[in-house]
């Protein structure tokens, strides 16, 4: 997958309400993006088994948690949700990961 052109300007990301920047991102390069491709490609190949990837979700929930207040003010920002909307959005995620988890854990 060849793209035309390198683009390194920055991504910016805009409060939904204000406008306002509050965060800028650097775009990835051909590289990156070359190599994610062939590291989705290998795993496709070569999956995890499900010890392993329960121990992964189990480990994402856990650096969710502690970084909760910083990840729900991302989001709010980002999407224009209440502040309770994105409580119940950030629960949600962190319940659907736990469950993946746990079936994983059935698996192996």
């Amino acid at each position: 997958m060849a793209l035309s052109t390198e683009d390194h300007s920055p991504v910016s990301v805009h409060d939904k309400w204000t406008g306002e920047i509050f965060a800028e991102l650097e775009r990835a390069s051909e590289s990156q993006i070359e190599n994610a491709l062939a590291t989705a490609i290998t795993a496709l190949r070569e999956p995890w088994n499900p010890r392993d990837r329960a121990a992964a979700l189990r480990g994402a929930v856990a650096l969710l948690e502690q970084r909760r207040d910083e990840t729900t003010g991302v989001m709010r920002r980002e999407t224009g949700f209440t502040s309770s909307d994105v409580r119940d959005e950030f629960d949600r995620a962190l319940v659907t990961l736990q469950l993946c988890a746990e079936a994983c854990g059935l698996l192996g």
